[in-house]
């Protein structure tokens, strides 16, 4: 942990006004700021089952359009900001 839970949500906050000004430096951003593995990678999940993830990020996908970024989506792990690129069913 490097952040309290209410400095993670400021630092979030931020980060997510940034990011849905310019949506097309989330793969930076994500590389420079993220405290998950998956920041190394631009932070691009892939692709997932639905019911196979954390049920408040899930829900916060479903709710994105393609190419819009969230606001802060609190889950057990940690605040994430999630940038929705693709849709497939």
């Amino acid at each position: 942990v490097k952040r309290s839970r209410e400095e993670a949500m400021a630092f979030a906050k931020k980060l997510a006004r940034q990011l849905r000004a310019r949506p097309g430096r989330f793969e930076a951003m994500a590389r420079k700021y993220s405290d998950d593995p998956v920041g190394a990678r631009g932070g691009h999940l892939g692709t997932w089952a639905l019911g196979k993830g954390i049920p408040e990020f899930e829900s916060a996908v479903l709710r994105l359009q393609p190419g819009k970024v969230s606001a802060p989506v609190e889950t057990p792990t940690g605040f994430h900001i999630i940038k929705r690129h693709a849709t497939k069913r």
